[in-house]
């Protein structure tokens, strides 16, 4: 017997007249900060905080949509990946960490936004905005984050500011940063690529690359996320360079090579050690110490390298703290080895391989140069960079919906491309 197509799983969908298109298109757009995870930490507005750790299950129908639909790249990797950090990492917590059924399962919550990458593509093949549309969604809410974050910094009393995250997670107040907005960046991250890709694509929008100068200068004002900050800057560079003459790129490419081996001798010989030390303070200690009680509980039994510890939530009776002895071990604050202690060296080769797979991809679609594929394929490796200091499975929903929309709008541009009259 022949084989099922794919997209016989899924019964076809009726088409939708012109006069509501412009609905589902308005509606796409509101629901964007959900898919890129901008409230899913944000308990300074609960109703949009509740919305976000709901969204994954609200939006799970439209998972095979946009398999069948879309038939993105990468389908067996993801489908592998949620198999393993869905099924077989809460059954591995369970049994190193004592979690019971319920409680195992709720450490799932942090994994679920990675069905964004197939359920952000069946809502993209429902609604069927236009390249154009996406793109103007993207560049408002983005301009959009920029705006509140200054705005909230100008009118906001310092009696708003908590020195615990547990009162807030927007405005906070910290001993070595003093008060920052604690802004989720997503959209942010994706309007400052935007803006210096435009800026060096020759279209006398030089002022663009300014914007994008500005709204970094007000990260490092207000938003004062260091690693973020600095990759960020890695990337705006990264363009611009790329843009130069040839020869000229080239010197500059010498430079920054140089300037690297320099800072990376000055901190094998601890020329500055002891001041980033002091710049850093507690997080840099706090993360020594996580790291040390990280591999410690690792590397006592195979099975835990081979396939992670899990996690416990922290509404559970047992908490990490009580695990390891200190209120201040934090996975997400490890990086990759944050991911290998809770999902092992299989969940790790699994997760990187789908961010790599997505950044290869995002690649590809961006060969044309058009600025916001750049856009898109520089947040990806926004997300791959910072994945060395900042847990990819923390906001994993980023990059998902980041891959998302690359996948879609290339295929949007192919389609205006063959529709153009030869």
């Amino acid at each position: 017997m022949p084989a099922p197509r794919v997209g016989a799983l899924v019964p076809p969908l009726p088409s939708v007249a012109e006069e509501h298109r412009a609905a589902l298109v308005f509606l796409f757009a509101l629901t964007l900060p959900m898919f890129g995870q901008s409230f899913h930490y944000l308990i300074d507005v609960m109703p949009a905080y509740y919305l976000s750790k709901a969204w994954p299950a609200l939006t799970l129908a439209l998972v095979p949509v946009g398999i069948a639909r879309a038939k993105p790249p990468l389908t067996l990797l993801f489908l592998l990946m949620l198999a393993y950090v869905l099924g077989v990492t809460p059954m591995v917590s369970m049994i190193q960490l004592g979690n019971g059924l319920f409680d195992g399962l709720a450490t799932t919550a942090k994994s679920w936004p990675l069905t964004y990458y197939f359920s952000l593509l069946g809502l993209l093949m429902v609604a069927k905005p236009k390249a154009s549309q996406v793109e103007r969604a993207l560049v408002i809410l983005g301009a959009t984050t920029f705006g509140l974050m200054v705005l909230l910094w100008i009118v906001m009393p310092a009696s708003a500011y908590q020195g615990n995250n547990a009162d807030s997670k927007l405005f906070m107040f910290e001993f070595e940063r003093g008060y920052r907005i604690y802004m989720p960046m997503f959209f942010g991250n994706l309007f400052v690529f935007w803006c210096a890709r435009q800026a060096v694509a020759g279209r006398g929008r030089l002022w663009l690359l300014g914007l994008a100068v500005a709204c970094i200068l007000a990260e490092i004002l207000i938003y004062k996320q260091r690693t973020a900050i600095a990759v960020s800057l890695l990337l705006v560079g990264w363009a611009v360079t790329t843009a130069l003459p040839r020869q000229l790129r080239s010197l500059v490419i010498l430079g920054g090579v140089m300037a690297a081996a320099v800072l990376i001798f000055a901190v094998a010989t601890g020329m500055i050690g002891e001041s980033a030390k002091s710049n850093l303070g507690g997080s840099l200690t706090i993360r020594q110490n996580s790291l040390a009680l990280a591999f410690n509980f690792m590397f006592g039994d195979p099975l835990r390298l081979l396939f992670g510890v899990g996690s416990i939530t922290r509404f559970s009776a047992v908490t990490m703290a009580d695990v390891f002895g200190d209120a201040q071990f934090f996975l997400a604050d490890l990086g990759w080895v944050g991911i290998m202690f809770e999902y092992g060296l299989l969940g790790v080769l699994l997760i990187a391989s789908c961010l790599l797979g997505c950044l290869y991809f995002a690649w590809r679609n961006a060969a044309d140069g058009d600025p916001m594929a750049l856009a898109l394929r520089d947040l990806i490796l926004y997300v791959s960079i910072a994945s060395i200091i900042y847990s990819v499975m923390f906001t994993p929903g980023e990059f998902a919906t980041a891959a998302a929309l690359s996948v879609y709008l290339a295929r949007r541009r192919a389609q205006s491309t063959v529709a153009e009259p030869s």
